[in-house]
């Protein structure tokens, strides 16, 4: 605490000072020596110092400076050398001691309740309609009633012990009524004429006249209410017994699904069905199997679900072998023309430059699972003909198309001798032009040309052939080589136009292969978007045809309504005769 302050004193005196009372220094506790006692061991110390705190009475709550004062007069004190392990010996003491007293403390609780409830079981005035108040003027004087301490615990023992006194006596009651119940019920079982659908007013007469005290000892309500549970248990068996006929169906079912399974699972062994496989390929082969026909009209499920739910297992499985194979698949080559060997001869040699040797499947899956291998084969060989028809069918609207271009521009005899370069020069404005490729565009010129010129009757001249140099020679030297050309050397015009047609078919040839192949590296992505700009724009401009049609009958219709209001008007606006 802080020092006192001092009062304070007249100017007069202020020189005199007035010191602060010092504060007494604590005394320390002095140990009084005691003749020293004889240890042989750390375990006699402990129980020395023990047996100390416990005749000494020290409590868990007590204080170490009045232990200490208490107890450091006894020898034992010293039996802990330290004042440190006496502190330490006398903190885990005391926490057990705490211990130690709380369980004395509940098992002496214990010993009152037990004495109490007791005393109330002895005293036979005490029934389940006896009040608190009543059984405590009689109770007060006996010892085990002032044994336990709180009023309101002695209440609450008081009136869970007339509770139970309630409870025991209902039981006796319901076990009465059971056995006059359990009596009536063997008599009922007695008449084979009660049934799960037998009624009351049916058979009550019958009973009535048996007499029998079993049925007397019942009132009116009890043997109604008692009929009434015994039908409710025929009906439950009679309702087990249907239940187990339907489990016995299902499992019949059931097993009619197993055989069924099996049938397909053995099919699937011989590679009859497949992930691939389609329930209406498969059902006319299938409606043959003894284990469909014994599912024919089975409720559950059907034989198509089965099928489908094998197919799909199959099809999990599929799965994870088709994404090995198409990442091999994605590195090789693969058109339209190439055999199950191929296939599986490229597959094998991707599969050694790009896989480790620890993690190549494919010869597994070769051995195990060819069907998949096979099947992922006719995936891709599908698809790739279906590219190879699109590309073709593409290939044949786009020449369609330039054809039509020909046919636009080129038409009379005095066109047969125009050369390419300046038809080209007329041509790739348009898009039918734009569409081909250089070789097929020349190409389908000069069969163009010889067509018109076997139309017109006419042979076609060696500087149309050619990709317009020997227009330009021809033009240089006069026209003389051309005509000398035309009168005397139709054999050599003839032979150099099938050497260019062979040329131009074999560079027409390699362009498809490259265009093929190209399409397969990039995944097969459709590039037929500007092959139908042509029919884009002809729908384009039908559907703006038929909008224009539509607004000027929109409006013919408007002006025509517009002349039916005003004659409206007009009709209202004219007087009447």
């Amino acid at each position: 605490a802080p020092p006192p302050v001092a009062a304070a004193v007249p100017p007069s005196a202020a020189t005199t000072t007035v010191e602060p009372p010092r504060r007494k220094r604590a005394q320390p506790v002095v140990e009084t020596p005691a003749e020293p006692l004889v240890f042989n061991s750390q375990e006699e110390r402990v129980a020395a110092f023990t047996s100390l705190l416990l005749d000494m009475e020290i409590s868990s709550t007590s204080k170490w400076n009045e232990v200490s004062r208490l107890c450091n007069q006894d020898p034992r004190w010293l039996a802990l050398k330290t004042m440190g392990q006496k502190k330490q010996f006398f903190a885990e003491w005391q926490t057990r001691r705490m211990k130690e007293e709380k369980e004395e403390r509940r098992l002496n609780l214990k010993r009152a309740r037990d004495n109490f409830l007791k005393m109330l079981a002895q005293d036979t005035t005490i029934d389940m309609k006896t009040r608190w108040r009543d059984a405590q003027q009689r109770l007060s004087d006996d010892e085990r009633y002032t044994a336990l301490d709180d009023e309101r615990e002695r209440e609450e023992l008081f009136n869970d012990f007339v509770q139970e006194l309630a409870r025991k006596e209902d039981e006796e009651k319901r076990a009465s009524r059971r056995l006059r119940f359990d009596a009536y019920m063997a008599f009922l079982k007695e008449f084979p004429e009660i049934t799960h659908s037998t009624r009351w007013v049916e058979i009550r007469p019958m009973l009535e006249e048996q007499r029998d005290p079993r049925f007397e000892a019942m009132d009116e309500s009890e043997r109604r209410h008692n009929f009434q549970d015994l039908v409710n248990e025929l009906r439950k068996v009679a309702d087990a017994e249907m239940r187990e006929r339907e489990k016995e169906k299902r499992e019949k079912e059931k097993l009619n699904r197993d055989a069924f399974r099996e049938c397909l699972q053995q099919k699937v062994t011989e590679g009859v069905i497949t992930a691939g496989s389609k329930w209406r390929d498969m059902k006319e082969d299938l409606e043959k199997e003894p284990a469909y026909l014994a599912m024919d009209g089975q409720p559950g499920s059907t034989t198509r679900e089965i099928f489908e739910d094998v197919v799909d297992e199959l099809a999990q499985i599929y799965r994870a072998d088709r994404k090995y194979l198409r990442d091999l698949a994605a590195d090789m080559a693969f058109t339209h023309e190439t055999t199950f060997e191929e296939y599986l001869k490229g597959l094998e040699t991707v599969e050694a430059e790009k896989v480790d040797e620890e993690k190549r499947k494919l010869a597994g899956l070769v051995k195990s699972a060819e069907v998949h291998v096979r099947l992922y084969y006719e995936e891709l060989h599908t698809k790739e003909v279906a590219i190879y028809e699109d590309e073709q069918r593409s290939r044949k609207r786009r020449e369609e198309r330039y054809h039509h271009l020909l046919e636009d521009y080129y038409y009379r005899s005095d066109h047969i001798g125009i050369s390419w370069k300046d038809a080209e020069y007329d041509l790739r404005r348009h898009s039918a032009y734009a569409d081909l490729k250089d070789a097929d565009r020349q190409r389908l010129f000069h069969e163009y040309m010889e067509s018109l010129a076997r139309k017109m009757g006419k042979k076609l001249k060696p500087a149309a052939r050619d990709d317009g140099v020997a227009s330009e020679a021809s033009d240089t030297n006069g026209g003389s080589a051309g005509a000398a050309a035309e009168e005397g050397e139709e054999g050599e015009v003839g032979t150099a136009t099938k050497s260019g047609e062979k040329s131009t078919l074999e560079d027409g040839e390699e362009g498809e292969e490259d265009e093929r192949e190209e399409s397969s590296r990039r995944k097969r992505q459709d590039d037929d978007e500007r092959d139908e700009r042509g029919e884009r724009d002809e729908d384009r401009k039908r559907r703006k045809e038929k909008k224009a049609k539509k607004e000027k009958k929109s409006r013919r219709r408007s002006r025509s309504e517009e002349g039916e209001e005003q004659d409206e008007i007009d009709d209202r606006k004219r007087p009447r005769m």
